[in-house]
């Protein structure tokens, strides 16, 4: 399974949070911002769909305790919380941009890759067949 991130998802959930818990300078949050515009204006970065795997803190502190990976260890759970809030304020402002396709992704992976399987049409803008 892959994932895939945007610089729209960077902006208005990572960048947005460090700002909101000042882990970002006045400045550096400017500079962040302004390299955005400037993106958006100038290259074609618009989203056609974004494909949004909602699973919630809990759940995704739960699986990394169980990865045992040593780079999610320190991971507090509030900062998932305050992630996925960033998450939810983004994706249900009327302006995202496009659509949004909400899979519950708390559901068990064979659940997730049935509904990535039946929205292949969409995610892949196409006829596709595996």
């Amino acid at each position: 399974m892959y994932t895939y991130r945007s610089v729209q998802n960077s902006r208005y959930c990572f960048v947005h949070n460090a700002k909101k818990q000042n882990f970002l300078e006045d400045a550096e949050y400017q500079v962040l911002s302004t390299w955005f515009d400037y993106s958006e204006k100038n290259l074609d970065i618009d989203l056609d769909l974004i494909v949004y795997l909602k699973t919630t803190p809990q759940v995704v502190w739960d699986r990394m305790a169980k990865r045992g990976r040593a780079e999610e260890s320190e991971v507090p759970l509030e900062y998932l919380q305050q992630v996925h809030d960033s998450y939810e304020n983004w994706l249900s402002a009327p302006n995202v941009g496009c659509e949004v396709l909400t899979i519950d992704a708390d559901r068990n992976l064979g659940c997730v890759k049935d509904d990535l399987q039946r929205y292949t049409y969409k995610i892949l803008g196409g006829n596709h067949t595996n």
